[in-house]
């Protein structure tokens, strides 16, 4: 091929890649302004996070500051 040919083959590939990149850009643009929907693990574990709390208050509810780790902790210690 000639150089005229490469240029002209150059000249069409940069305007096909500047396209495709104005057409990604415009993509972008349009999905930054919508609110995305949180993955459904990003629900399960708030759900899960949800359910961990509520078992959590009601035993502490239940059993007060007797089955805390730290209370347990102190007394191993003193028997020591």
């Amino acid at each position: 091929m000639s150089d005229w040919m490469n240029d002209l083959n150059e000249m069409q590939r940069y305007y096909t890649l500047r396209r495709e990149a104005e057409r990604h850009r415009l993509v972008c643009q349009a999905l930054e302004g919508r609110q995305r929907r949180p993955r459904i693990y990003c629900r399960i574990i708030c759900w899960f996070g949800h359910c961990l709390s509520v078992i959590g208050k009601s035993l502490q509810e239940r059993y007060g500051n007797e089955a805390s780790a730290m209370s347990w902790i102190v007394e191993t210690r003193k028997q020591e």
